[in-house]
């Protein structure tokens, strides 16, 4: 279960950044940031059976 290994909050952080680097994206905006992050933990929830990696890439897709 999405948690049980980490924070789901520092995953989903550590992700954005992931995702923003891989499309040099070098704008740190900590508002977003936070809403992103609980748009995937709210994603990896309601989808349990995504690959982690996918389901960031389905929510930060749509963000630059």
């Amino acid at each position: 279960m999405f948690g049980d290994i980490a924070d789901s909050r520092t995953i989903s952080i550590w992700l954005s950044g992931y995702y923003n680097g891989t499309i040099n994206n070098t704008v740190v905006d900590v508002t977003a940031i936070k809403e992103r992050a609980r748009e995937v933990v709210r994603y990896c929830m309601s989808h349990p059976d995504m690959i982690l990696m996918d389901a960031a890439k389905s929510v930060l897709g749509g963000h630059k």
